[in-house]
């Protein structure tokens, strides 16, 4: 497929054609939303920064929805059943511009069984002019009466090779002085996910020279400050500690929260309840709060304290 001119770098995909990998997922909804009538209801699921919510944004201009009729909520702030019943009252009025309207439900797998229950009507006798867009990086947590309403998208990580082709071709369209190894340091430490190594390109192409380039790498995907948060909040620590740490560094938000995941990860598998309980405030991703949605997990963990 041919790509409608290339992208800023930092830029999230504005069309199907400029999406990468997840071929066959991409072009069966290329497909299927050629359809007299596509389906109304959807479900995304994938790894933190496979792309899950720029698909959904993409579906939804596909669809022919206006901006102001695009409603993203993420579950984490809306997961009540209150919150869901609500929505799914307003989704029944007509689009403000157009002829429809788009119902995005991110971090779907933190709502309660309660609220996933207000959603099986709505999905699955939706109102002519609303479609639903669930997406979520744990579908085990939901309900197998929702998945059976939904179709399924699964989108994978991206290979490294994928990635590193990919950043390869914005260096050479945008003539941008960044050499294959920093690339490939880049590819290496962006943990299968496009949206950071996008953003850490875009922030090395501003110095010059490699060993500069290598270092800033360094700086903005290592994952040394989420392992002291993580230390932190097993010990009890409080939401001043963590701060210390977030204004202190210069990892990238996103680069933290994994990094806090992936050493409650390991320190859940050796049977520690309490680690796999305080991952909960760290499931949704940074990539649009950034620094604010990392003291915001934070906050949580420790409930202000």
């Amino acid at each position: 497929m041919k790509k409608k001119g290339p992208l800023q770098i930092s830029q999230r995909a504005e069309t199907i054609e400029q999406l990468i990998g997840n071929e066959e997922a991409i072009d069966a909804v290329s497909t299927m939303l050629k359809r007299e009538d596509p389906p109304h209801s959807y479900i995304i699921t994938g790894d933190s920064g496979t792309g899950k919510t720029t698909l959904a944004r993409i579906i939804s201009k596909m669809l022919g929805c206006d901006p102001n009729d695009f409603k993203e909520v993420n579950a984490s702030h809306f997961r009540g059943v209150e919150s869901v019943r609500q929505i799914v009252e307003d989704s029944s009025y007509m689009p403000r511009v157009g002829s429809v309207r788009v119902i995005y439900l991110d971090e779907a797998h933190l709502l309660t069984k309660e609220s996933q229950n207000t959603l099986l009507k709505p999905l699955e006798e939706p109102h002519a002019h609303v479609y639903w867009i669930i997406a979520t990086t744990n579908p085990e947590k939901l309900l197998v009466a929702v998945k059976r309403r939904c179709t399924d998208i699964k989108m994978e990580s991206l290979t490294n090779g994928e990635i590193g082709k990919y950043l390869m071709k914005i260096v050479d369209e945008q003539g941008l002085l960044v050499s294959k190894d920093v690339v490939k340091e880049i590819t290496k430490n962006c943990i299968g996910s496009i949206g950071i190594a996008l953003k850490t390109l875009d922030k090395v192409s501003a110095v010059k020279g490699d060993k500069a380039q290598l270092s800033l790498v360094e700086g903005i995907v290592g994952d040394e400050s989420g392992y002291k948060i993580a230390g932190i909040l097993l010990n009890g620590g409080s939401f001043k500690q963590c701060m210390e740490i977030i204004k202190s560094t210069k990892d990238d938000p996103e680069s933290i929260r994994r990094g806090v995941l992936g050493y409650f990860s390991n320190v859940a598998l050796s049977g520690n309840t309490n680690a796999a309980s305080l991952m909960e405030s760290f499931l949704e991703n940074t990539f649009d709060t950034g620094k604010a949605g990392i003291i915001y997990a934070c906050f949580e963990a420790t409930s202000g304290e």
